[in-house]
């Protein structure tokens, strides 16, 4: 699946089949993963509020609507 040591972060309003992994831990006792029950769209948009420039954002969000269909 991936180089160790393995990290992941599960965002999904549904359990997964992958949600296991997030709470196992690697030799050293670390917790390998997180896991978020709620809405993809609002994660990434948090995520992306402390990655860009405000314009950078805008227009990230401008595209994102346009490719949802919502102008």
């Amino acid at each position: 699946m991936g180089k160790e040591p393995l990290r992941i972060v599960v965002c999904n309003r549904q359990k997964t089949d992958v949600d296991k992994l997030c709470v196992a831990q690697d030799a050293r006792g670390t917790q390998l993963g997180s896991r978020l029950f709620g809405d993809c769209d609002s994660l990434l948009a948090q995520v992306m509020q402390h990655l860009m420039t405000h314009d950078a954002l805008q227009e990230w969000e401008k595209r994102k609507n346009c490719s949802h269909g919502r102008v």
